[in-house]
């Protein structure tokens, strides 16, 4: 049963290791994000997730483990950001428009309005307002024309409204 027992470590040396490491690892995240200080949330998040598991890792992997999962938490924050980001422009677009008729948008809503047009339209919304793409680009991405992707557009925006403002 020897094959199944975990590897051997010693958290003294990984301590040292990341230590030493941190400056690099904090500019592998920094790549990503382009942002000191949330690539420093993710290496803190990332070392903390990785010492959970240490006993899984074979000592050796310990730092090609870590940068790979620092990159990956990295890119998944940036992914998140990123919907976070379109999402608020949404919201703030739905606000200003709803203002003439006397009422906010809430987020949670809209997300739920979103959700519930059909997927062509869902699509177009997420890559217009999410992603920043053009109608051009939204065409070639979906194998449309840039017409049929300003139209789905559109039809959804006017649905969103409707939805929204029962």
């Amino acid at each position: 049963m020897a094959g199944n027992s975990p590897p051997e470590f010693d958290a003294v040396l990984i301590e040292q290791l990341i230590a030493q490491d941190r400056t690099a690892l904090i500019a592998i995240a920094n790549a990503v994000l382009r942002d000191p200080h949330e690539a420093e949330d993710v290496v803190q998040e990332t070392i903390v997730a990785v010492w959970q598991r240490l006993t899984t890792i074979a000592p050796e992997k310990v730092t090609h483990y870590l940068c790979r999962a620092i990159r990956q938490n990295a890119k998944k924050r940036k992914s998140r950001r990123r919907e976070h980001a379109a999402l608020e422009g949404i919201v703030e677009a739905a606000q200003v428009e709803d203002r003439a008729l006397g009422a906010l948008v809430d987020p949670f809503d809209l997300d739920e309005a979103i959700r519930s047009l059909p997927l062509s339209q869902r699509n177009v919304i997420r890559m217009k307002y999410y992603f920043g793409m053009t109608f051009g680009q939204i065409g070639v991405s979906l194998s449309i024309s840039s017409h049929t992707a300003a139209s789905r557009c559109r039809y959804a925006i006017a649905k969103l409204r409707r939805l929204l403002t029962r």
